[in-house]
Parts: structure tokens; C-alpha cells; sequence
């Protein structure tokens, strides 16, 4: 039984995992282009979400590195910002 109870957990945890990255596909996303050689980087976007961010990427990559040397492209998603009222202010020492 303990085999039965390990394999539902794992299938669970695997269900959550795809919920998340389903949730992240449908954020906002960036398209990240990275110098290889000197590692200077430059951003696109956002766009809606990951499927078009790719699209993009691809473009991009097609137009600016046709040999795919010299740049690296990729996407990243944008998260909602941290709401500012959950955020704690340092407390005063009196000091300041």
C-alpha cells in the first residue's frame, strides 16, 4: 500500500507542477536577447503570453542571428508586482 500511497503523491505533485507552468504560460512574458560573447543582454515585450513571447523570440533570433552565434534568445515570464501592503516597513532605531 505504501507503493500506492507513494506513486498517488508524485502523480499529485506532478499535477500541480503542470498547473503552475499552465498558470505561467498565460502571464505576461519577455523576450531576453543575450550577447554570447560579451553578455550584454536587451528585452522585448511583454508580450501576453509565453506562446506569443516565443513566436517573437524566434523572429527575432531569425532577423538579428541567422547562424545562431552570437545571440541567445530567450523568454521569461513577468509576475504580478508584490502588493505594497503585504510589505512589512524596516522599523525605526530612533537614529534616523
Amino acid at each position: 500500500m505504501a507503493d500506492q500511497d507513494g506513486t498517488v503523491l508524485i502523480a499529485r505533485a506532478a499535477l500541480v507542477e503542470l498547473e503552475d507552468l499552465a498558470q505561467e504560460a498565460a502571464l505576461p512574458h519577455l523576450v531576453i536577447c543575450t550577447d554570447v560573447g560579451g553578455g550584454a543582454q536587451s528585452y522585448s515585450g511583454p508580450y501576453p503570453t509565453r506562446e506569443e513571447a516565443l513566436a517573437a523570440a524566434r523572429y527575432e533570433a531569425r532577423l538579428e542571428d541567422p547562424d545562431e552565434e552570437r545571440l541567445r534568445f530567450t523568454v521569461e515570464p513577468v509576475f504580478p508586482p508584490i502588493r505594497h501592503h503585504l510589505v512589512v516597513p524596516a522599523q525605526s532605531t530612533g537614529r534616523d
